[in-house]
């Protein structure tokens, strides 16, 4: 993978940490906006911070996405300076025009439901919203082009699931932070039986997706798409073993009244979020510059 990088231009570069930033913005927009939609009933504070990562990473994502649709036209006409010319971007428009209108269409309907109260109908808005934003990514990328259904249905069930993990991180690291010991680890456990199933379809999704696009249910270092893709796994194996230790250490220890174990989470969150940006940033580099093989 790191040979693949080092081929890379500038262009390509600027893509990976584009989409990157894509990838981070939508799943965190779709995750809170899932979190204040299952989670109504939690504390204040964890709420705040679902309602500050729609808004925020909604607006961001809109804009990276108006940003990467001109990179895609720069790649295709080989110069930034195709970025603007009308032909390029004509070619691009579909499927990519397509993909960027379903993601800023649903980071508009998602903040929605950071006004709940105020807002007639902002919990199907965000549901929408959601919806459009993992669906556009099973028209491009993963899924191949042109879109096929059983690998598209796949990867928007992979999404959802890695979008309300991503989702939960900032709440749970906010009542680590601001509650008791014991509401905030009462949160985290909840959300922990939660976590049982996203961690299933996420897996199984995954899995059922890699084996369709390549022919093989685990990725062998055999070529640079499944080289990275086994990076990826090695990332996900300690994002896991991370998930696992706050399950059966530290959220307990917060439940007894821990005051140190809520330290810990938020450090544990903290690495969970290093964990995900590398895997996106994996991602972004696999489908600009690789395909299955």
């Amino acid at each position: 993978m790191l040979s693949t990088l080092a081929a890379a231009n500038a262009i390509e570069i600027l893509q990976i940490l584009v989409k990157t930033a894509i990838y981070v913005g939508s799943l965190l927009a779709v995750g809170s906006a899932l979190f204040l939609l299952l989670f109504r009933d939690a504390p204040e504070t964890a709420l705040d911070g679902a309602r500050n990562g729609v808004v925020f990473a909604g607006t961001a994502t809109i804009a990276f996405s108006i940003i990467g649709f001109f990179l895609q036209a720069a790649a295709l006409g080989g110069s930034f300076g195709s970025a603007f010319d009308p032909e390029m971007i004509e070619v691009v428009l579909s499927p990519h025009g397509e993909t960027m209108a379903m993601r800023v269409i649903g980071c508009t309907f998602m903040p929605m439901i950071a006004n709940e109260k105020v807002r007639p109908g902002a919990r199907a808005s965000a549901m929408t919203g959601a919806i459009l934003v993992c669906g556009s990514f099973a028209l491009v990328g993963h899924a191949l082009s042109p879109p096929q259904p059983l690998p598209g249905l796949l990867l928007f069930l992979h999404l959802i699931a890695v979008a309300a993990w991503i989702g939960a991180l900032i709440p749970l690291a906010f009542a680590a932070g601001d509650l008791s010991p014991t509401e905030a680890g009462a949160l985290a456990h909840r959300f922990g039986r939660f976590a049982r199933v996203l961690v299933a379809v996420l897996i199984l999704a995954g899995l059922l997706m890699f084996t369709t696009l390549t022919g093989s249910p685990l990725p062998w270092p055999d070529d640079p798409y499944s080289t990275g893709m086994l990076q990826k796994l090695i990332v996900v194996v300690v994002l896991l073993a991370l998930a696992l230790r706050n399950r059966n250490q530290s959220v307990p220890a917060m439940m007894a009244g821990d005051a140190s174990a809520a330290t810990t989470l938020r450090r544990t969150i903290a690495l969970e979020g290093l964990a995900i940006l590398l895997i996106l940033l994996i991602t972004a580099a696999l489908t600009t510059l690789t395909s299955p093989a």
